[in-house]
């Protein structure tokens, strides 16, 4: 029998897909009752998650597909993991955006751009009808930037090591927000 709590973390697994275990414990820490951990390494051993070793990934039980493995999201989720205590709601997206969240009565895109991507995706984004979304875009290096054409962008970021630096570099139009934590 599954419990409320195991419920929770397998359901939210399959809503966002593989993501690391890392990330979906410091997701749960304040969510649940327990040691997010020891529920989580329990139900690895009973069979209702798989545990994917080398790149320590959490997923739904049975055969992990490395094909549906999103990279992006995994990225994305670990931005998002800064503004978890402050966001109203929070959803999985279609390309080229990876995660919606609501801050404040403001929405958010998280959007990861691969080198190669920065001007189809700003393009693409910039094409929307709708113009009132924040983005947090997530670059490799920054060097990205000049070729990203957006209004509305909160930060950039970029993931060293497993740490998300946001920052806003000169020169870039309508920066209204900045993330300082």
């Amino acid at each position: 029998m599954i419990k409320n709590d195991e419920y929770d973390i397998l359901r939210f697994l399959r809503f966002f897909g593989p993501l690391k275990r890392t990330q979906v414990c410091q997701y749960f820490e304040n969510k649940i009752n327990g040691n997010v951990n020891r529920i989580i390494s329990n139900m690895c051993s009973r069979g209702i998650l798989g545990y994917y070793d080398p790149r320590r990934l959490l997923f739904p039980s049975g055969r992990i597909d490395m094909d549906t493995v999103n990279d992006k999201m995994i990225a994305a989720f670990s931005v998002f993991l800064n503004f978890q205590d402050c966001a109203d709601a929070v959803y999985p997206t279609e390309s080229p955006s990876q995660i919606y969240f609501v801050k404040q009565d403001k929405d958010y895109e998280i959007v990861v751009i691969s080198k190669g991507e920065e001007e189809s995706v700003s393009k693409l984004l910039s094409e929307r009808e709708t113009c009132d979304v924040n983005y947090l875009i997530v670059i490799k290096d920054a060097n990205q930037v000049a070729d990203i054409k957006l209004k509305n962008i909160s930060a950039f970021c970029t993931i060293q090591k497993g740490e998300v630096q946001f920052y806003k570099p000169e020169g870039v139009e309508n920066n209204n927000e900045h993330h300082d934590g």
